[in-house]
């Protein structure tokens, strides 16, 4: 699916000429690189090149469904002004309404909504399948199909919204100046180790307040790094070492590519709409599948 946006700019360059010579015989079968450029070309030469979401100069109703739908995207851990060339989308239909800039800018969104389907479904579409869909009243339920309905997923979803709304604050790496930390121990950088526990709640109000030496690394400080690393999965000594301090300083922009890649995993966990013909591999089972026409062929 990286392959989209050079796909755009292939699809954006074909001459239209070249189009309507293989709209003269349609009963021709296509002969395509990608299968990608494929589907978008089989889409308009069956429309003998008519726009798909214009009417006259104006973006008709199905054409704002699209474009509101590739704005909302990043919903699903997409950027659709880098992925879906989104902004070229906009520039193109608010300015210059002559057939040409019409044209491009129908086109523009067929990839980019060709692409986003294709990027749910964990799989390039059919064309079939993308027809079927542009051709409904309602863009929303094409989305929504493709969309995993897990809880997971969603949750997810959730998490990513509210990740990205800190992402851009300021994230302050804590360094301790030594190997480990321990009970006890005194240091300038605890009093901001506090803060980060208590915005992560493993500190309470109460126990915010800093005793006698706010340096010093004491026991209510001590018990909410305990609770934090058991909710890491590290050994729960509340010793601060490498790997609890490499927990601890992962900061906001870490923790948005990781729901973004688990969403795409889960993504990929469809088998049912995955292409008869793949390689899969599992890292956890040490193995590796291949498939031909549906079926294991080698294991």
């Amino acid at each position: 699916m990286i392959r989209f946006v050079l796909l755009f700019a292939a699809l954006l360059v074909m001459p239209v000429s070249a189009m309507a010579e293989r709209h003269d015989d349609e009963t021709a079968s296509l002969s395509c690189d990608h299968k990608e450029i494929c589907v978008l070309e089989k889409l308009y030469r069956v429309r003998g090149l008519d726009p798909i979401w214009f009417e006259g100069e104006r973006l008709s109703r199905k054409g704002r469904q699209a474009v509101e739908a590739l704005q909302q995207a990043s919903e699903h851990g997409f950027n659709p002004y880098r992925r879906y060339r989104l902004a070229d989308v906009m520039d193109l239909k608010t300015t210059e309404t002559n057939t040409q800039s019409i044209q491009k800018a129908d086109f523009l969104i067929t990839a980019a909504f060709y692409a986003y389907l294709s990027d749910l479904n964990g799989a390039a579409l059919d064309f079939a399948d993308f027809d079927r869909w542009v051709n409904t009243r309602n863009l929303d339920q094409a989305v929504d199909y493709y969309t995993p309905d897990d809880p997971l997923y969603r949750a997810l979803s959730n998490a990513l919204e509210a990740r990205e709304a800190q992402a851009e604050a300021p994230f302050q790496k804590l360094n301790f100046g030594r190997r480990f930390l321990r009970p006890g121990n005194s240091h300038p950088a605890v009093p901001e180790l506090r803060i980060r526990m208590a915005d992560q709640g493993f500190l309470g109000d109460t126990e915010l307040a800093e005793g006698d030496d706010p340096f010093v690394y004491d026991p209510a400080l001590v018990a909410a790094v305990k609770a934090f690393q058991g909710v890491k999965g590290e050994k729960t000594d509340g010793v601060i070492g490498p790997n609890t301090l490499r927990l601890i300083n992962r900061g906001v922009a870490d923790e948005v590519n990781q729901i973004r890649m688990n969403m795409q995993r889960l993504r990929d966990l469809r088998r049912d709409r995955r292409a008869d013909k793949r390689v899969e591999v599992s890292i956890a089972e040490y193995r590796l599948l291949a498939y031909d026409g549906g079926g294991v062929v080698l294991d």
